[in-house]
């Protein structure tokens, strides 16, 4: 197991990586972000240094992002690699500002009322940093008509600590059910949706189980992204989630090879993979992605992948359902249906 972290770290490096207020004219568009996390702040002025690894209580802000008028769809940097970080090429975080719980829901209900709040959670290997501008770029590339939320936890951002990661996303599961609940609660959104990826399904599930309980909330669409929770315990959990969220969608795929990875080291099929033990449920849109998506690692799909972004953006703006959405042919298991891209 310990010799294959190294390799699973490698492979889950993709993990880290509109209507928000936008600017018009010039070479960029400025998207907010709202944000909740339990990292600890460091004290520093600059963006990418504000919060660090450790777990502090739960804190609430918003940042500005920087994004190029022509960046491509699903990638953060124009020029990765060539260049220093700029707005003109990179999206960019300008800013942040952390809030008091009544100044963060004020400005958050004037982003949202009447109209959706998406809030994205990410997964293993991923900064605080990178989870905002990962959430920016989604927002831009999704036209998303509302108020991108981020819900950062204190995984360590760094290759070779999955085990620690995976203690950490347990330890925030009780922050988080107290962010979802607010931003439902005092966004004054229309729609609330929530996006998880990778290991960061092991929070929402848990914490949406937590709220099933009370229906202290409800949700538009809960999408669970290449999720790395066992596919047994998903499967068992699932019947209290449904009716928390208005839809449930599962992307999967039979070619991501961070969740075979996992698979090893775990023992058993994650929910995330669209092989034989493909997760079909009643009430749970599974969508199989592995004709289209054509990366190396095949893991972060959910926000680089050209068609499943488009797919993305018919669930959350038009809220269809798959049966509803172009280029998904339905195919039976078990005398269930599920989707596949009909590329």
């Amino acid at each position: 197991m310990v010799r294959a972290l190294p390799l699973l770290a490698l492979l889950t490096a993709g993990c880290r990586i509109v209507e928000a207020a936008a600017t018009p004219g010039g070479e960029t568009v400025t998207v907010r972000v709202f944000y909740g996390t339990d990292r600890r702040a460091t004290g520093s002025a600059k963006p990418e240094e504000a919060f660090g690894q450790s777990r502090g209580d739960l804190v609430l802000g918003s940042c500005e992002v920087s994004v190029p008028r022509d960046h491509r769809m699903g990638e953060l940097d124009l020029a990765w690699g060539r260049w220093k970080p700029s707005p003109r090429t990179h999206v960019f975080v300008l800013s942040f500002k952390v809030q008091g719980e009544d100044e963060f829901a004020a400005e958050l209900n004037q982003a949202a009322r009447d109209r959706a709040a998406f809030i994205f959670i990410h997964g293993y290997n991923v900064t605080f940093h990178d989870a905002i501008r990962r959430t920016a770029q989604m927002a831009y590339d999704l036209g998303f008509e509302g108020a991108p939320v981020a819900y950062s936890w204190p995984s360590k951002g760094e290759m070779d600590d999955y085990n620690e990661d995976e203690r950490r996303v347990r330890n925030t599961i009780a922050n988080l059910e107290t962010f979802l609940t607010l931003v439902c609660k005092r966004s004054g959104a229309r729609v609330v949706h929530v996006l998880a990826p990778s290991m960061g399904n092991r929070a929402p599930v848990a914490a949406l189980d937590l709220i099933s309980e009370t229906r202290a909330a409800e949700f538009g669409a809960a999408i669970f992204a290449a999720p790395d929770v066992a596919a047994d315990e998903f499967e068992q959990v699932f019947p209290n989630l449904r009716p928390v969220a208005e839809r449930s969608t599962l992307y999967a795929s039979s070619k991501d090879l961070a969740l075979g990875v996992s698979k090893g080291i775990h023992g058993g099929p994650r929910a995330g993979d669209s092989g034989d033990g493909m997760v079909v449920l009643p009430g749970l849109e599974s969508v199989d992605v592995s004709g289209v998506d054509t990366s190396f690692l095949g893991h972060s799909y959910y926000g680089e992948n050209k068609s499943v972004l488009a797919d993305l953006k018919i669930l959350l703006r038009e809220r269809k359902g798959a049966a509803q959405r172009p280029n998904l042919a339905a195919r039976a298991k078990a005398g269930r249906t599920y989707w596949k891209f009909d590329r």
